[in-house]
């Protein structure tokens, strides 16, 4: 039987991206810690994803004006538009994904 991965720490350069998969989010969060200091020397963007369950908006946290809830990052984004989409920077989830849609109350009206 397979070890369920439960976790990931994206790394994302310009050109490519790799997620290391954990078990526990305490295996990521220490692998996180370590590869911070690489941040600035070779300008990457780095997150800590939920590769199983959507996590849901922390009531604490308020997004700042143009953000979005990732439930796969469980923070407030500014998603970028690439590949004719709307996406969250570290994670790459699109606007289109349902936990995205309804943790940000994007679901179009339906007018009867």
């Amino acid at each position: 039987m397979t070890e369920v991965m439960n976790w990931g720490v994206i790394v994302r350069s310009k050109e490519q991206a790799q997620t290391k998969k954990f078990k526990t989010y305490e295996e990521a969060a220490e692998y996180y810690n370590k590869a911070l200091p690489l941040l600035e020397e070779y300008n990457i963007l780095l997150g800590i994803v939920s590769l199983r369950e959507p996590i849901p908006p922390d009531e604490e946290k308020e997004p700042k004006r143009g953000q979005l809830w990732c439930p796969y990052c469980g923070e407030y984004r500014r998603f970028v538009n690439k590949e004719g989409y709307k996406r969250c920077p570290i994670c790459y989830m699109t606007t289109e994904s349902f936990w995205v849609k309804t943790y940000n109350d994007l679901w179009e009206r339906v007018r009867r």
